[in-house]
């Protein structure tokens, strides 16, 4: 049985990582395949996207017990 959902994330431009989650405790996000910095987290729900990185729709296939990102075109 599987679940599909639609979800906004950010896609590393010097990898490809795509980035579902990430800690609200840090300000400086980074990537965790290439550790570029793709975001600045500023409190609440405020974040600038840097240029390393760009905002784009994933699709989330929940199956079983992972989970698989695919970045929507």
């Amino acid at each position: 049985m599987k679940h599909i959902t639609y979800e906004t994330g950010l896609k590393c431009k010097r990898c490809g990582n795509l980035i579902r989650t990430f800690d609200r405790n840090n300000h400086r996000v980074l990537c965790q395949e290439c550790g570029a910095h793709v975001m600045d987290y500023i409190g609440g729900m405020r974040g600038e996207v840097t240029e390393n990185a760009r905002i784009v729709t994933l699709k989330v296939t929940h199956k079983f017990f992972h989970d698989v990102y695919e970045e929507v075109t």
